[in-house]
């Protein structure tokens, strides 16, 4: 009974959960209701899935360690020794690891230029590659940032355009497309050090810690595709600072190295994206509270140094009004974003949300491995459990991005960091009871070895969705980059969209700037013409004091004319969310003309 137990409390905890879900609940706000998905019209407070998400994982995981503690009383031993004597167990004899390592790693190269980069010239994602493009120039006309856009996703997520564009000297759609495709192969490159880096400590013997390391890499792999992946490009700086934080628990003697990288990460995570900024952040405080713990005051006072020193960097080199636009966008970003873009995350089980579901259980299988291994630990263990917990800690901490937008696509991404630690925790377990209860003692290691770097090779050059890998495309592959970075931009529009905007340049050809009140957000760059209001987003104005500003902005400019209203916007009129600027424009502005699909407005005299 002794045995089973754990499990039963663990399973009836969750059964309580699932029927309590929908009672959990924090009140709703009504000065917040900014118009959004759902949130507001079914009055849910933006923290709700949140606080959902941590109860339904935490008092499982609860009940599971105080059985553990009640009955083995040993659970907080063991938790104490791996924090704090993490040191005790280390061999840098991984000659063969690294072998397989360099060969993985040259596959990843290889399959990099395998690629058709011809198939990036598709038609524009009009909304979405907007929220990079229109910000984009708005800085390279302005000059300004924060002053001339409203940074919805952080410096790097909304300006890398500009950073390319300067860079290459060449402004164009390809430039951004092939970016996107550059990172995702850094991804890949970092989660194979990461892969390596957790096979080094694993508790197996060396060979087995190839078929740890070959597996893991394999398998992580194949959820990163160039065209689907779920590690993309607001992922890279956080495997980096994961990597890093690895290096710090493995490499004694590059500890201090690898600490004043992640304290410069602390500011330019928040540069990067916002919301991956406050993850390190979050984790930067607790690797500061472990060595405190551990009373290693040299690396506290390490990371502190350059944790401030990076924040002051960015304070001298950006301007005083540039930073205080920062300051106030984040605020403001913070504080009304899960209202307007929240996605009410489905109940499990009884949702039906096989998704959503789905993740939970992986979340929870997770936990409990990690909790079950740190009772039985032993001290061969010690630094492999410390960092599979810190990289569950990691996943939950990112899956915050699936439960403020909880659709498909979303949960998905928001999932992907938990694939490290559990992968990892799974394989160690199993390749653990092979070998230990000789189950394919017929079989060489090596054989295994040889047979998953063979899967290896022929899995890496599979097409997976929406690719197209082959040697031609290897043989061509400068001329095809430099074909897709010099694209011109009517090569991602259709006709009626260089009609209109041939029609509609000429038309405002005396306006100093452009408004556009659709969610057509990539017309500003594609008119090169910076947008009238930094709000040039209007899916997140639904806050009046945004609207009030854009009204202001409006009064200021003198340009004309404005595109009201699209019929081929596929998010539908933003009039309906804006009210109060909606009030204004018809207030302030007559029906001018329609061109094809569009619908403009000319300013009253």
């Amino acid at each position: 009974m002794k045995k089973i137990a754990p499990y039963l409390l663990f399973i009836s905890s969750i059964i309580f959960l699932t029927f309590f879900w929908d009672s959990i609940s924090l009140p709703f706000n009504e000065d917040k209701s900014y118009l959004g998905d759902s949130y507001a019209n079914n009055l849910h407070h933006s923290q709700n899935d949140t606080l959902r998400f941590v109860l339904y994982l935490s008092i499982p995981f609860l009940i599971l360690i105080f059985f553990y503690q009640i009955y083995e009383k040993i659970f907080f031993i063991n938790v104490k020794d791996i924090i704090l004597k993490y040191d005790l167990t280390y061999s840098s004899d991984h000659k063969n690891l690294i072998f397989f390592f360099g060969i993985t790693i040259i596959f990843i190269i290889i399959e990099f230029f395998f690629i058709d980069f011809k198939v990036l010239n598709h038609q524009i994602d009009i909304f979405h590659e907007g929220l990079w493009l229109t910000p984009s120039n708005n800085a390279i006309i302005k000059d300004e940032f924060w002053q001339s856009s409203y940074v919805e996703r952080g410096f790097f997520g909304n300006f890398y355009p500009y950073l390319l564009w300067k860079f290459f000297n060449i402004e164009s759609i390809g430039v951004t497309r092939f970016l996107n495709l550059f990172v995702i192969f850094f991804n890949k490159v970092f989660l194979m050090l990461i892969a390596y880096r957790i096979a080094s400590v694993v508790n197996l013997e060396k060979k087995q810690k190839i078929i740890f390391y070959l597996l893991l890499s394999l398998t992580l792999l194949i959820y990163t595709s160039y065209f689907a992946p779920v590690f993309f490009l607001r992922s890279l700086l956080l495997l980096i600072f994961i990597f890093l934080f690895l290096n710090f628990i493995v490499l004694e003697n590059k500890k201090i190295l690898n600490l004043i990288a992640i304290g410069l990460l602390s500011s330019l995570s928040i540069f990067w994206y916002i919301d991956i900024g406050i993850y390190i952040n979050t984790l930067i405080l607790f690797i500061l509270i472990v060595l405190i713990l551990k009373k290693k005051f040299t690396y506290v006072f390490s990371l502190s140094t350059f944790i401030i020193l990076g924040w002051v960097i960015f304070y001298a080199y950006i301007s005083e009004n540039e930073f205080n636009q920062f300051i106030n966008n984040t605020k403001l970003l913070i504080v009304t974003i899960d209202y307007i873009h929240g996605l009410i995350f489905p109940t499990p089980f009884l949702s039906q949300d096989t998704r959503s579901t789905k993740v939970l259980i992986l979340f929870l299988i997770t936990g409990f491995l990690i909790i079950k291994e740190i009772n039985f630990a032993k001290k061969k263990e010690f630094k492999f459990l410390l960092i599979t917990t810190f990289l569950f800690i990691t996943s939950i901490l990112y899956f915050k991005y699936g439960l403020s937008r909880s659709d498909g696509g979303h949960i998905k991404v928001a999932s992907s960091f938990l694939y490290i630690p559990l992968f990892s925790i799974l394989y160690f377990k199993i390749l653990q009871f092979i070998f230990n209860q000789n189950k394919i003692s017929f079989i060489r290691p090596n054989y295994i070895n040889t047979a998953l770097l063979i899967i290896f090779l022929s899995t890496i050059f599979l097409n997976k969705k929406y690719e197209i890998k082959s040697a031609t495309n290897f043989i061509h592959s400068k001329d095809n980059i430099q074909r897709l970075l010099n694209y011109s931009d009517n090569k991602y529009i259709s006709k009626d969209y260089q009609n209109f905007i041939l029609q509609y340049k000429e038309l405002s050809s005396q306006d100093e700037c452009v408004m556009i009140y659709t969610n057509e957000v990539a017309l500003p760059y594609l008119l090169k013409k910076p947008t009238c209001s930094k709000h040039y987003l209007l899916y997140l104005a639904t806050p009046p004091q945004i609207q009030k500003n854009i009204i202001k902005d409006l009064n200021i400019s003198t340009s004309k004319y404005l595109v009201y209203k699209s019929d081929v916007d596929a998010y539908g009129h933003v009039g309906d969310r804006l009210k109060l600027l909606d009030g204004y424009i018809k207030e302030n502005y007559n029906f001018y003309q329609k061109i094809s699909h569009w619908e403009i407005y000319k300013k009253k005299k």
